[in-house]
């Protein structure tokens, strides 16, 4: 008789890299969690960097836009850049809704808004998606 359950992976998502997502138009963060003082090291020097967990959804391209259909979903992924984290942590429980850019002359990524044309497309798309998962719920029993 084969388990029903799964064996645990060891880790988490994968790791959020903004410069694969400056192209993106939108981005839904659905932040989870948020670890504290986590080692990191790069060129063999040490430090500590709080990373967020979170749920991302991510619109490509007008077509995803135009058809309210995500290109991705990343779940469980891991945001370590500390400007994005940051910024992921003070919402978590609240989606964010932002796309990636890199400011002239700074060695960061950032969150910024999206137009409103393609807020109300995103909207579109979020608003169906909580209210399918709504319906669905509705019908799981009470087990208390």
């Amino acid at each position: 008789m084969s388990s029903p359950f799964n064996k645990p992976s060891g880790g988490s998502g994968s790791f959020f890299t903004p410069a694969k997502h400056v192209s993106d138009l939108a981005l839904i963060i659905e932040a989870k969690s948020v670890r504290r003082d986590v080692p990191n090291t790069f060129n063999g020097v040490t430090t500590n960097r709080d990373e967020v967990t979170a749920d991302i959804t991510v619109f490509r391209n007008s077509q995803n836009i135009e058809t309210r259909t995500p290109h991705e979903v990343m779940k469980n992924a891991i945001i370590h850049s500390s400007v994005l984290a940051k910024e992921a942590e003070t919402n978590i429980g609240t989606p964010l809704l932002a796309k990636v850019a890199k400011p002239s002359g700074k060695n960061y990524y950032a969150f910024l808004e999206v137009p409103a044309d393609i807020e109300a497309a995103v909207a579109e798309y979020f608003e169906k998606r909580e209210s399918a998962l709504a319906d669905a719920m509705a019908d799981v029993p009470d087990f208390d």
